[in-house]
């Protein structure tokens, strides 16, 4: 993390050492700075969408919140860059602009409960808590026996097809039993699995990626964040500390 701080870090020490001309603030680092807004917004997007593809769990109302929020940062950060293609564009726009997408942004997740779905997503639901239990013991039972957690493309709705059970039950009752969304249950699975491998003598020379990949993650990055958030430490560090 600390590597997406060096542009400004150094940036912040050679403006302070007045080591940068106006010339090149005005002609180049303004926009520089810019443009290093645009990249992480764009990074975040394509982080989001990977995301809201692997996670089942997430909402549709949650889905438009995440999408709107990335539509009122472009149309703020747009709203600033303008500025600085023309002098006849007013600064004002942008800080216009700024007030109302945030305005309208909060009346809109005011108006949805975007922040209160998660305590109001069951209160409806006619599943007790024997059953529930019921459903969550079959789901363990599912996993360990045919360990369907390695197939990179299992869904909860594939899951509760063959527990027999609605989509909504089987959220319900993970989130019930474990505290976690079927993702986050999924994932702990996978983690496990992985654990094993790196530390197995057998697989000693097979790279962290194809381990990865075994264990059912589709991307490394997956991987290493959910490891990471599991494990308290990256999966090279974990295998480090069981060879040493």
């Amino acid at each position: 993390m600390f590597l997406h701080g060096i542009p400004f870090l150094a940036f912040l020490t050679l403006n302070s050492l007045s080591l940068l001309p106006r010339e090149f603030y005005v002609l180049f680092g303004i926009y520089a700075i810019y443009l290093h807004f645009f990249a992480y917004i764009l990074a975040s997007i394509i982080w989001k969408n990977n995301h809201l593809k692997t996670n089942d769990d997430v909402s549709v109302i949650k889905r438009k919140w995440l999408h709107y929020i990335h539509i009122g940062i472009l149309l703020i950060w747009a709203s600033y860059f303008v500025f600085l293609l023309g002098e006849y564009i007013p600064y004002i726009i942008g800080p216009l602009t700024y007030s109302i997408t945030i305005y309208f942004l909060s009346l809109w997740a005011i108006t949805n409960k975007v922040l209160l779905e998660d305590e109001k997503k069951y209160q409806t639901s006619n599943l007790d808590s024997e059953r529930s239990s019921e459903i969550f013991k079959n789901l363990e039972n599912y996993f360990i026996k045919e360990k369907v957690y390695l197939n990179p493309n299992l869904k909860l709705q594939m899951v509760a097809s063959k527990l027999k059970v609605t989509t909504h039950s089987l959220s319900q009752s993970v989130n019930e039993n474990c505290k976690q969304n079927f993702q986050q249950y999924l994932n702990s699975y996978r983690i496990k699995e992985a654990k094993q491998k790196l530390s197995a003598l057998d697989h000693k020379k097979v790279t962290i990626s194809s381990i990865a990949y075994d264990c059912g993650f589709n991307s490394i990055s997956a991987f290493n964040t959910a490891f990471k958030k599991i494990a308290n430490q990256t999966p090279s560090q974990f295998r480090d500390s069981v060879n040493n």
